[in-house]
């Protein structure tokens, strides 16, 4: 869920496909201009939307326009969504381990990524001040026990790792690199 919240008074929204409408939407993918020495021109043209956006913040009065990403959208723009997971799970493939210890690896990744999201979904729902105070007080339960289900499955998973390469009779190098991989 992406929310861009109004840069434009509620009187004069713009209608859905009009010429205003289409530089907020692009303001979201205005992330590719950081940093890229190389533009080409789809960058060129990312520049002149965002460009567009800005410009019509201001004639609106503001000097930007205010994105608020999901826990999801944060993960994607910060590149971990599963391109980014294959990336960062390569140093595991690559690992000279077996294939059932890199796979507890790989998944105790993924809940510790998790918990990470709902971890932020939570501080976010707890400062949300625009929810009424009982839908606030049950969303924060609920991530409250999705939190506690995924800290319980990454100690078990943890464990699992340990009973595993005990089992496996893993060498003391394979055991120091399993260690070092779970904790990165």
């Amino acid at each position: 869920m992406i929310r861009v919240d109004a840069a434009i008074p509620p009187a004069s929204h713009p209608t859905p496909g009009s010429a205003e409408q289409r530089p907020m939407a692009a303001v979201a993918g205005t992330r590719a201009l950081q940093g890229d020495a190389q533009a080409g021109p789809k960058d060129e043209h990312l520049a002149k939307m965002k460009e567009a956006a800005d410009a019509l913040a201001q004639k609106a009065g503001r000097k930007s326009v205010f994105v608020d990403l999901s826990g999801a959208g944060k993960v994607m723009a910060m590149g971990v969504g599963p391109a980014g997971r294959a990336k960062s799970n390569a140093d595991i493939d690559e690992s000279d381990l077996p294939d059932s210890v890199k796979a507890l690896l790989k998944r105790i990744r993924e809940l510790r990524e998790e918990l990470r999201e709902r971890q932020a979904e939570l501080r976010d729902a707890m400062a949300d001040t625009k929810m009424r105070p009982d839908q606030r007080k049950t969303k924060v339960a609920l991530l409250q026990a999705q939190i506690m289900a995924l800290s319980a499955a990454l100690v078990g998973a943890s464990t699992a790792l340990g009973k595993l390469t005990r089992e496996l009779k893993l060498s003391q190098e394979q055991s120091m690199d399993a260690g070092r991989l779970m904790l990165t």
